[in-house]
């Protein structure tokens, strides 16, 4: 069986002083050696460009404040899964609204991360939509665009209400 010619290198170790190994003849043709730890099988396996082997099986989320910027469209189209739906909206085929009430519920989850005192992550955007989902209700088999304008219409209404709310006490007897 042929051989590759063995060598030797000069290794620096310190800027001074000069180490010599030697590159040991191996057979060509060779079958590969199983890995014989985790450490060498990982070490050997190709980058992902998500960086999953870094970071675990999900990268790192944007904050809900900055999805946008990041990722080139809202939270919401991604959380409803309507990436397609929604490019394809035009203002005067839109009978739901879809667009202004994808907007509506981007400010008002903000506000409400923001008076609640939550973190601003895609989990309290998550925990809102499911306090709201658990206020008004929702169908088993609902399209995803009748739920947001649904959705929309809430918000319209909470609005309402805590303005009038706000403005309750001027209305009271004895003051």
């Amino acid at each position: 069986m042929p051989t590759t010619p063995s060598s030797e290198i000069t290794i620096p170790t310190d800027g001074q002083d000069t180490t010599t190994k030697s590159l040991t003849s191996t057979p060509l043709n060779t079958p590969a050696q199983p890995k014989t730890s985790h450490e060498e099988a990982v070490a050997e396996e190709p980058i992902n460009s998500s960086n999953e082997h870094v970071l675990g099986s999900q990268a790192k989320e944007p904050p809900f404040s900055q999805y946008e910027e990041v990722k080139n469209t809202k939270y919401t189209v991604d959380f409803f899964d309507i990436p397609d739906v929604f490019k394809m909206l035009d203002n005067k085929f839109d009978k739901y609204s879809i667009k202004e009430n994808i907007l509506k519920l981007e400010e008002f989850v903000a506000s409400e991360i923001q008076r609640m005192g939550m973190d601003d992550s895609l989990n309290s955007y998550k925990e809102i939509i499911e306090l709201t989902l658990s206020e008004i209700g929702k169908g088993q088999n609902e399209l995803p665009h009748i739920t947001i304008w649904r959705i929309g219409n809430y918000i319209e209404y909470l609005t309402k209400y805590r303005a009038a709310e706000k403005l309750k006490p001027m209305f009271q007897h004895g003051n």
